[in-house]
């Protein structure tokens, strides 16, 4: 399938992640371009306040969380860093990330949607449930969804990132800037939560130069114009499936 020539800086492209952070490591080459950039699955704590105020002033101008945060920062930690996951989930949950999200993806002023892939990257449940409520919403009201077609797998305590190519769908291959990703991943180590345990910043993933994904990716669009492939075409279908089963599901209320 041909690189498509669409353009995502005509103010249509919304960017929406699960956490802060996920931006920056999973749809960094958008976040420029996006016209607005939604935080979806969890409310900011303090100190993701405090993060977001180091960042470029385009960039908090068009930043938006679907929640209020939190008063203090122990308040999130113990709903979000400690909080047993089964509790959590009585109230966040898929049908609330759903409903907060739709009417984003049903405003006319945005055709297509930059998000987490299905199997949630390394398989984080939230990645997946905002990935599935994207999709469903997208499906409601004709829009496009686009995902970074990456599965990450861990080996030997590091994250290895493997590149899948375009499955034969309209692909856009984008470079993660290597200068951007650390000069905005130091915010958030150098941002630490007031909060017990003591001395935990916020950022969430490995520390290592090459622990993003680093080069050039494919970003695949996975719903076009209300059509979700990952439902319609058998062989992206099969795929998905596969992977959303091999990649073990993470932070999930497991009974």
């Amino acid at each position: 399938m041909p690189v498509t020539d669409e353009r995502f800086d005509d103010g249509a492209t919304l960017l929406v992640f699960a956490h802060q952070d996920d931006d920056l490591l999973w749809m960094q080459p958008f976040q420029d371009s996006a016209a607005a950039l939604l935080l979806a699955a969890a409310p900011p704590a303090p100190a993701h306040a405090a993060v977001v105020a180091q960042h470029p002033e385009s960039y908090r101008e068009r930043w938006c969380s679907l929640f209020s945060g939190t008063t203090t920062d122990q308040e999130w930690f113990d709903v979000f860093g400690l909080c047993d996951r089964c509790e959590r989930d009585k109230d966040w949950n898929y049908e609330r990330i759903l409903s907060a999200v739709d009417p984003w993806v049903s405003r006319s002023d945005f055709s297509r949607i930059v998000t987490h892939n299905n199997w949630g990257e390394y398989g984080h449940i939230h990645h997946r449930w905002v990935n599935q409520a994207v999709r469903e919403s997208a499906v409601r009201y004709g829009k496009d969804v686009w995902v970074l077609n990456t599965v990450v797998l861990f080996h030997a305590d590091e994250a290895v990132y493997l590149d899948l190519g375009d499955w034969n769908l309209p692909s856009f291959r984008a470079r993660f800037s290597q200068d951007v990703f650390f000069d905005i991943r130091g915010i958030y180590q150098r941002t630490e939560f007031d909060a017990r345990p003591a001395g935990l910043n916020t950022w969430t993933w490995f520390d290592g130069e090459d622990q993003y994904p680093h080069g050039e990716r494919n970003f695949v669009k996975i719903v076009d114009r209300g059509i979700d492939q990952t439902r319609s075409n058998p062989l992206v279908q099969k795929t998905v499936s596969a992977l959303e089963q091999a990649v073990p599901m993470r932070e999930a209320c497991i009974h």
